[in-house]
Protein backbone atom coordinates (compact mmCIF):
# COMPACT_ATOMS: atom_id res chain seq x y z
CA UNK A 1 0.00 0.00 0.00
CA UNK A 2 2.78 2.28 0.98
CA UNK A 3 4.63 1.42 -2.32
CA UNK A 4 1.33 2.44 -4.33
CA UNK A 5 0.72 5.29 -2.72
CA UNK A 6 4.22 6.77 -3.29
CA UNK A 7 4.16 5.91 -6.88
CA UNK A 8 1.11 7.16 -7.17
CA UNK A 9 2.05 10.64 -5.56
CA UNK A 10 5.26 10.29 -7.88
CA UNK A 11 2.81 10.85 -11.34
CA UNK A 12 4.35 13.92 -13.23
CA UNK A 13 1.42 15.23 -14.22
CA UNK A 14 2.66 17.60 -17.38
CA UNK A 15 3.08 14.74 -19.07
CA UNK A 16 -0.65 13.01 -18.61
CA UNK A 17 -2.79 14.67 -21.12
CA UNK A 18 -5.78 17.10 -19.24
CA UNK A 19 -8.60 14.83 -19.70
CA UNK A 20 -7.18 11.96 -18.11
CA UNK A 21 -5.53 13.87 -15.05
CA UNK A 22 -8.64 14.37 -12.77
CA UNK A 23 -8.87 10.28 -12.60
CA UNK A 24 -5.05 10.05 -11.76
CA UNK A 25 -5.91 12.29 -9.32
CA UNK A 26 -8.43 10.70 -7.70
CA UNK A 27 -5.83 7.75 -7.58
CA UNK A 28 -3.64 9.69 -5.93
CA UNK A 29 -6.36 10.22 -3.37
CA UNK A 30 -7.75 6.87 -2.49
CA UNK A 31 -4.23 5.79 -2.12
CA UNK A 32 -3.13 8.03 0.44
CA UNK A 33 -6.43 7.45 1.91
CA UNK A 34 -5.74 3.82 1.68
CA UNK A 35 -2.07 4.25 3.47
CA UNK A 36 -3.49 6.13 6.16
CA UNK A 37 -6.43 3.06 6.88
CA UNK A 38 -3.63 0.77 7.00
CA UNK A 39 -1.23 3.03 9.03
CA UNK A 40 -3.97 3.46 11.90
CA UNK A 41 -5.13 -0.05 12.03
CA UNK A 42 -0.95 -0.92 12.22
CA UNK A 43 -0.77 1.85 15.14
CA UNK A 44 -4.00 0.60 16.72
CA UNK A 45 -3.42 -3.31 17.04
CA UNK A 46 0.37 -2.42 18.31
CA UNK A 47 -0.97 0.16 20.96
CA UNK A 48 -3.49 -2.93 21.72
CA UNK A 49 -0.86 -5.70 22.30
CA UNK A 50 1.45 -3.20 24.24
CA UNK A 51 3.90 -3.51 21.88
CA UNK A 52 5.19 0.15 21.85
CA UNK A 53 7.65 1.22 23.53
CA UNK A 54 8.33 4.67 23.86
CA UNK A 55 11.28 7.42 22.62
CA UNK A 56 11.17 10.18 24.94
CA UNK A 57 13.46 13.10 23.02
CA UNK A 58 12.77 16.91 23.52
CA UNK A 59 10.37 17.82 21.26
CA UNK A 60 9.07 21.49 20.07
CA UNK A 61 5.44 21.10 20.98
CA UNK A 62 4.85 24.52 18.93
CA UNK A 63 6.88 23.51 15.95
CA UNK A 64 5.31 20.14 15.77
CA UNK A 65 1.65 21.19 16.22
CA UNK A 66 2.54 23.52 12.80
CA UNK A 67 3.48 20.57 10.88
CA UNK A 68 0.37 18.58 11.63
CA UNK A 69 -1.67 20.93 10.65
CA UNK A 70 0.21 21.62 7.34
CA UNK A 71 0.19 17.98 6.64
CA UNK A 72 -3.50 17.80 7.23
CA UNK A 73 -4.06 21.38 5.62
CA UNK A 74 -6.37 21.99 8.40
CA UNK A 75 -6.49 25.97 10.18
CA UNK A 76 -5.64 25.72 13.73
CA UNK A 77 -4.72 28.36 15.60
CA UNK A 78 -2.65 27.27 18.94
CA UNK A 79 -1.67 29.44 21.93
CA UNK A 80 1.25 28.66 23.87
CA UNK A 81 0.59 29.52 27.57
CA UNK A 82 3.61 31.99 28.43
CA UNK A 83 5.23 29.48 31.33
CA UNK A 84 5.03 26.33 29.37
CA UNK A 85 8.99 25.23 28.28
CA UNK A 86 9.45 25.75 24.60
CA UNK A 87 10.08 21.70 24.98
CA UNK A 88 8.32 18.41 26.46
CA UNK A 89 9.77 15.84 26.95
CA UNK A 90 7.98 12.82 24.36
CA UNK A 91 8.04 10.41 22.00
CA UNK A 92 8.12 12.79 18.95
CA UNK A 93 6.68 9.93 16.63
CA UNK A 94 3.40 8.98 19.02
CA UNK A 95 2.79 12.31 19.77
CA UNK A 96 2.67 13.22 16.38
CA UNK A 97 0.23 10.43 15.84
CA UNK A 98 -1.63 11.33 18.58
CA UNK A 99 -1.84 15.34 17.42
CA UNK A 100 -2.64 13.79 13.64
CA UNK A 101 -5.65 12.22 15.14
CA UNK A 102 -7.03 14.80 17.42
CA UNK A 103 -6.53 17.76 15.02
CA UNK A 104 -8.41 15.36 11.93
CA UNK A 105 -11.42 14.32 14.69
CA UNK A 106 -11.67 18.13 15.64
CA UNK A 107 -11.78 19.57 11.70
CA UNK A 108 -14.10 16.76 10.38
CA UNK A 109 -16.86 17.28 13.18
CA UNK A 110 -16.12 20.68 14.32
CA UNK A 111 -16.96 24.32 12.04
CA UNK A 112 -14.32 26.36 11.34
CA UNK A 113 -10.85 26.24 12.47
CA UNK A 114 -9.05 24.12 15.21
CA UNK A 115 -8.17 25.76 18.74
CA UNK A 116 -5.08 24.06 20.47
CA UNK A 117 -4.13 25.96 24.12
CA UNK A 118 -1.01 24.17 25.56
CA UNK A 119 -0.83 25.43 29.47
CA UNK A 120 1.11 24.26 32.57
CA UNK A 121 -1.06 21.61 34.26
CA UNK A 122 0.23 20.52 38.13
CA UNK A 123 2.46 18.25 37.04
CA UNK A 124 2.31 18.04 33.40
CA UNK A 125 2.03 20.22 29.71
CA UNK A 126 -1.73 19.83 29.05
CA UNK A 127 -3.21 20.69 25.51
CA UNK A 128 -6.73 21.31 25.24
CA UNK A 129 -8.51 20.97 21.31
CA UNK A 130 -11.66 23.18 20.48
CA UNK A 131 -13.21 22.57 17.29
CA UNK A 132 -16.56 24.95 17.76
CA UNK A 133 -18.59 22.02 16.76
CA UNK A 134 -22.25 20.69 17.83
CA UNK A 135 -20.45 18.11 20.32
CA UNK A 136 -21.47 15.11 22.05
CA UNK A 137 -24.54 15.52 23.37
CA UNK A 138 -25.54 11.91 24.45
CA UNK A 139 -23.03 10.60 27.77
CA UNK A 140 -23.13 7.41 26.37
CA UNK A 141 -21.47 8.45 23.21
CA UNK A 142 -19.06 10.43 25.41
CA UNK A 143 -17.98 7.11 27.38
CA UNK A 144 -17.50 5.52 24.08
CA UNK A 145 -16.18 7.48 21.33
CA UNK A 146 -12.28 6.42 22.89
CA UNK A 147 -13.43 2.82 22.51
CA UNK A 148 -11.85 1.53 18.86
CA UNK A 149 -14.47 1.28 16.18
CA UNK A 150 -17.19 3.55 17.82
CA UNK A 151 -18.77 6.38 15.83
CA UNK A 152 -21.80 8.14 17.06
CA UNK A 153 -24.86 8.13 15.29
CA UNK A 154 -25.22 11.07 12.78
CA UNK A 155 -20.98 11.68 12.64
CA UNK A 156 -19.14 11.64 9.63
CA UNK A 157 -18.20 8.40 8.96
CA UNK A 158 -14.90 9.22 7.27
CA UNK A 159 -12.69 6.92 9.25
CA UNK A 160 -12.96 3.72 11.02
CA UNK A 161 -13.44 4.96 14.04
CA UNK A 162 -9.93 4.24 15.63
CA UNK A 163 -8.35 7.82 15.82
CA UNK A 164 -9.68 8.54 19.37
CA UNK A 165 -8.73 5.17 20.81
CA UNK A 166 -5.31 5.68 19.16
CA UNK A 167 -4.65 9.20 20.57
CA UNK A 168 -6.23 7.81 24.32
CA UNK A 169 -3.40 5.32 23.81
CA UNK A 170 -0.61 7.60 23.70
CA UNK A 171 -2.06 9.34 26.07
CA UNK A 172 -1.94 6.66 28.49
CA UNK A 173 1.63 5.61 27.56
CA UNK A 174 3.04 9.26 28.23
CA UNK A 175 1.33 8.99 31.46
CA UNK A 176 -1.30 11.80 30.52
Amino acid sequence: VHRLSEHAASIDFTAIPPPARPGLQAVQQDAAELRDVVDDMAHWADLEARRVELDPVEVDLRHLLEEVSTDLGVDVAVEVDDDVEELVRADRAWLRVLLRHVVRNAATHGDGAVEIAVSRGHTKVELSVRDHGAGVADIDDLRRMFKAFYQADGAAHEGLGVGLSIAQHVVDLHRG
